[in-house]
């Protein structure tokens, strides 16, 4: 459009190096409540902090890895524990992540929709990546604990993870019997997908099945008054799932063949009273 045409892109701090941290949920929800009291969406909420211990210079390690921490200030912590409902840690570690291929090609990008026009600019070129972690100590014997407030934030967490409010419903077995031939493997896969099939599904799925020799018994009632019947007579006088019928029905019963009542079907001879 002719408006995003004319938008403009700020590219003033594209080559400033910028760290790409990524923190727990609970530190960017505190931020964002935190930012939002600050003038223009913007507040300080903390302080990264890069310490070195003196005991590690040395001839052959002149240069010791310094140990990158992210300290959260008052608003920062108040509002992040706030927003998980339970006390967080004032102190995280930053794990660094590494090189990786695309460290150095990735920018931070910004927009503010609040300007008057919306601006949008380029704020730094990704230079490092980090892990914000809880603080781990040693306790002796090799033995390394956690910071006591994130344990217990994790804890909560994993709790109400798990807690899941359950619902106890009872089904009929018409049911059962519905979910059972919907989920029927078919030629098309799972489930009736021709018209037909959904046809016979919804028609199986308001049928209990007799037993076998009470389905017979039936049959041979029917039989007794009336001589010939089509299937879907039998089907309809029986309320059964069309397959099942016309299993039961070929151990009694023959389908005729040829003649004006060709289709039909007639008790075999061996069941015929006499």
């Amino acid at each position: 459009s002719n408006k995003a045409a004319s938008e403009t892109l700020d590219t003033t701090n594209a080559v400033r190096p910028v760290w790409l941290v990524k923190v727990p949920r609970f530190v960017t929800q505190g931020w964002a409540a935190a930012a939002e009291n600050g003038n223009d969406g913007t507040a300080v909420v903390g302080r990264v902090r890069m310490e070195v211990d003196p005991s590690l210079l040395s001839a052959d390690n002149p240069n010791p890895k310094a140990e990158v921490t992210i300290h959260l200030n008052d608003a920062a912590t108040a509002a992040a524990t706030s927003t998980a409902a339970s006390a967080v840690p004032e102190q995280l570690v930053l794990a660094p992540q590494g090189e990786s291929d695309d460290t150095g090609t990735l920018h931070v990008m910004c927009r503010r929709d609040t300007a008057m026009p919306p601006t949008s600019s380029c704020e730094g070129k990704v230079s490092h990546r980090f892990d914000a972690r809880p603080r781990l100590s040693e306790a002796g014997d090799e033995a390394v604990t956690i910071d006591e407030k994130y344990r217990l934030l994790s804890r909560k967490r994993k709790n109400e993870a798990e807690h899941k409010d359950r619902q106890v419903v009872f089904i009929t077995k018409k049911d059962a019997l519905r979910t059972r031939e919907a989920l029927r493997p078919t030629a098309v896969g799972f489930g009736a997908q021709s018209r037909e099939e959904r046809r016979e599904v919804k028609e199986a799925a308001v049928k209990v099945r007799m037993e076998r020799q009470e389905l017979q018994t039936r049959l041979f009632k029917l039989f007794e008054e009336k001589r010939l019947w089509y299937l879907t007579e039998l089907t309809k006088a029986t309320n059964q799932p069309n397959a099942w019928l016309k299993e039961v029905l070929q151990e009694v019963a023959n389908q005729v063949k040829r003649g004006p009542d060709a289709g039909k079907w007639e008790i075999k001879d061996e069941y015929r009273a006499s």
